[in-house]
């Protein structure tokens, strides 16, 4: 396993000059399995990453500072992974600033940090790096049951030799204070390795340069305050490790881990298996977050599986299933619409209410059917008011997984319904699974657009904050009700107005025709 870990100064600058591929696309032999940034710069829904990075690291987790003691803009980490972990972690308490991204894999559990920078020693930031973090940083370290492995920019140089000039730097600027590297000193003794130092010993090695002084790179003159740090169980597992110094693109350059396998083996054949399993989901199954593949989601809902609504709603499902009741959708596609618009990429919410009751029409996601299938009465006056909202014909099928990919989550009230028979699965326990996923979403997003069609849709209004958030009411679309009403579905301009929305809070439109 190869892993790379750069401060790459603004992914969005890396990626649009192509530093990126320069690094993966040349003829060094390198092929990563895991990608680490720090100082990204830019909240996920904010970056297009390429298809060749999309298609090679599908599971990307991402973390930004909160605007709070930080404005956004700085800071922020980011793992891309070429195989499925088997968890993210949440950002600690002290964390508020996206400086942390934490993934576990069968084996161990991999950190990447941008460490704050103290900036002079009179200075708020000096005594929150010194006073706080650190000892905080130490102690979430230590507070795994897997053992770690952790990279990133420390902003701090721990040997004499990690520094071209420390006599005459010592002591005077940001990462070169005595205290700043006694604690990191600390850390290390705690049960840590520099890893690097294993295979490079004494080396004058630099992974940063002051790019006020450009001369300073092209002569070496530089420090070393990027590491891997490896808990000292783990060191017979690391092969090498290196610094990249004549890669461009930052003012600091990538260093580089490789690993045994064995410390993700069981997470590379999860990968390999995940999706010829995908179509096995058994409901007997205890661990229900397991059904739901997006990361962030099924970290954010994981605790609702265990409570006692839901195991509730299990037994009546598996009592169900023990009967001979067909229900809908499948299985493996109860939980499409989290699967399909991952938690970091929502941006809108269309409620509906549940899922068709009719074969091979359901397929997860509100309102769509699979491809293939007779359109629905309500899709089509959902498409006949999107071709009129934007002067176009609709040619294309019932399946809306192409308005999920971009961000358009469709969800229902109830994710499964008996045959034949609607709102059969209304009341037991659904309900309450939904509220508590729109109540996550209110809560931690800033802005979202949620499109609710219908009396029952109409009442999710109580769990969302009308301040933060657009909210676009009209009648349901089913025809019993599309034109009715004083805010008829028919002639809404419902998804105009929601791209209008999503516009003035600098977010990228839908492409509702797709």
């Amino acid at each position: 396993m190869k892993i790379l870990s750069w401060n790459v100064n603004g992914i969005r600058a890396t990626i649009n000059n192509s530093k990126l591929h320069c690094l993966l696309d040349n003829d060094d032999g390198f092929d990563f399995d895991i990608l680490c940034f720090q100082e990204t710069k830019a909240e996920e829904s904010q970056v297009n990453v390429p298809k060749v990075f999309m298609d090679k690291y599908p599971f990307r987790y991402w973390n930004a500072t909160k605007g709070i003691t930080q404005r956004k803009g700085f800071s922020g980490t980011s793992i891309w992974s070429s195989i499925k972990p088997v968890q993210m972690y949440a950002s600690p308490d002290f964390d508020l600033e996206g400086r942390i991204t934490a993934i576990e894999y069968s084996g161990v559990v991999l950190i990447c940090v941008y460490v704050p920078n103290s900036q002079h020693l009179d200075s708020d930031r000096f005594s929150f790096r010194t006073q706080q973090w650190d000892a905080a940083f130490k102690g979430y370290l230590h507070g795994f049951k897997k053992p770690v492995i952790v990279c990133g920019d420390f902003n701090v140089v721990l040997h004499d030799y990690d520094h071209y000039n420390i006599k005459a730097k010592r002591n005077k600027m940001a990462g070169l204070y005595d205290i700043e590297r006694s604690n990191f000193k600390q850390l290390i003794d705690s049960g840590f390795r520099d890893i690097f130092r294993k295979f490079h010993q004494g080396h004058h090695e630099f992974t940063y340069w002051d790019q006020r002084h450009p001369n300073l790179r092209k002569t070496n003159r530089g420090w070393r305050i990027d590491y891997f740090l490896v808990q000292s169980l783990l060191v017979d597992s690391i092969i090498g490790s290196s610094i990249l110094a004549n890669y461009y693109g930052s003012d600091h350059c990538p260093i580089t881990l490789d690993v045994k396998d064995s410390l993700f083996l069981d997470a590379i054949e999860d990968s390999i298996q995940s999706t010829n399993n995908s179509t096995k989901c058994d409901l007997c199954n205890s661990s229900y977050s397991t059904f739901i593949t997006d990361i962030e989601w099924s970290m954010k809902l994981k605790d609702e599986f265990n409570k006692e609504y839901f195991m509730n709603l299990s037994a009546f499902l598996n009592e169900e299933k023990a009967n001979g009741v067909t229900c809908f959708p499948p299985e493996n596609k109860i939980f499409s619409c989290f699967n399909q618009c991952a938690f970091n990429d929502v941006k809108v919410v269309i409620i509906g209410q549940d899922p068709y009751h009719g074969d091979n029409q359901a397929n997860g996601l509100c309102f769509s059917v699979s491809s293939g299938l007779k359109i629905p009465p309500s899709l089509k006056n959902i498409y006949k008011e999107l071709g009129t909202d934007f002067n176009s014909k609709i040619d294309k099928d019932g399946n809306l997984d192409a308005w999920s990919k971009q961000g358009v989550l469709l969800l229902n009230q109830v994710l499964t319904v008996q045959k034949g028979k609607p709102n059969s699965h209304k009341g037991k326990g659904w309900e309450i699974f939904t509220d508590k996923v729109i109540e996550l979403l209110d809560k931690e997003k800033e802005f979202l657009v949620f499109i609710l069609w219908g009396r029952s849709a109409e009442k999710k209004c109580s769990k969302i904050n009308l301040e933060k958030h657009c909210v676009i009411k009209s009648s349901h679309p089913s025809p019993l009700g599309a034109t009715k009403t004083d805010r008829p579905f028919i002639g809404s301009k419902c998804f105009s107005r929601c791209n209008e929305a999503l516009l003035q809070h600098k977010l990228g439109v839908v492409d509702w025709l797709k």
